[in-house]
């Protein structure tokens, strides 16, 4: 796996790829453990009904599958683009060898 070269693509990339592992984890954490905001905080906002932690299982999944997309994106415009500009194997006997 090839990463992006340029500096602003690869912070892009690696806060994406970051922000990502961050909502999956708090997304499982979630959706497993449903009342770990009442246990954390000495608040009960939604009284036990668990209508809060469905919203919050709904939002990160959104921004997980957002992040996931950014840093995919990231990763592949800096592959095309390395392409594009000539980094890539010269390929003459079909195994990607000179």
């Amino acid at each position: 796996m090839r990463f992006p070269k340029d500096k602003q693509t690869a912070f892009s990339f690696w806060l994406n790829v970051g922000l990502a592992v961050l909502s999956t984890a708090l997304f499982a954490l979630t959706l497993f453990s449903r009342d770990w905001i009442e246990e954390i905080l000495p608040v009960d906002p939604d009284r036990h009904s668990g209508s809060l932690e469905w919203l919050i299982v709904g939002a990160l999944f959104i921004a997980m599958a957002a992040f996931s997309t950014r840093a995919w994106s990231k990763w592949r415009n800096g592959a095309l683009r390395r392409l594009s500009d000539g980094d890539h194997p010269q390929i003459q006997d079909g195994k990607g060898s000179v």
